[in-house]
């Protein structure tokens, strides 16, 4: 039976990049590009796991993280947030969020497909014995974000098509050089700026703000 998994991601070409990686037969992938339609949506698609981006239109993955955590059906469900290269998480915002996973974007998408896998399985364990009298170790606490480098289980990775992981690294690399790209023409426009502001106040004689 496959995993159905909710991508709620802005970009169409890491959207893509995940249903490339997360096999067909294996995955049931349902994407949205806006936080608010994806909590109207949820108690329909009832997803096993959630891939949230930090950054979403409607409602912020933030907002949409506590959502799905207030709704008792999907309290065990894998929740793993996806932050932007140049994005700041805020700690105090995902304050009571028992999110499992903080990724930054560009990850490796066949990596992240294996970890969420086995993510969903150790919850569906969890989540199908309600009444076990045995408390997991550790519960109750709020789970931190993971290091890049504790992210995915040590061991060989397994083997990925060349074809398919180079086509995954052109696409996220694109996408990191259009975010580059924009953040260096806003950076070019405010010196710009700057520089005319300070050129016409010391050389064409504006009038000082001073009295």
């Amino acid at each position: 039976m496959a995993y159905k998994l909710i991508v709620a991601e802005a970009s169409p070409s890491i959207q893509k990049a995940i249903q490339l990686a997360f096999a067909a037969a294996d995955w049931d992938i349902v994407p949205f590009d806006n936080g608010l339609e994806l909590t109207k949506m949820i108690f329909e698609v009832r997803p096993d796991g959630l891939l949230v981006s930090l950054s979403l239109p409607g409602l912020d993955g933030y907002s949409v993280g506590r959502f799905v955590r207030k709704q008792e059906e999907f309290r065990h469900a894998a929740l793993v947030f996806m932050k932007g290269v140049f994005e700041v998480f805020d700690p105090q915002r995902a304050e009571g969020v028992s999110y499992d996973e903080l990724v930054s974007k560009p990850f490796d998408s066949v990596k992240l497909a294996m970890r969420m896998k086995n993510l969903i399985d150790a919850k569906g364990e969890h989540s199908g014995f309600p009444e076990s009298p045995i408390p997991t170790e550790g519960a109750g606490k709020q789970p931190s974000a993971t290091p890049a480098a504790s992210l995915f289980p040590p061991g060989p990775p397994a083997a990925v098509p060349d074809d398919l992981e180079h086509r995954l690294q052109e696409w996220l690399r694109r996408e990191l050089v259009g975010v580059e790209r924009e953040v260096e023409k806003r950076v070019r426009l405010q010196i710009s700026t700057e520089l005319k502001r300070w050129f016409a106040e010391h050389y064409i004689g504006m009038p000082s703000k001073e009295k």
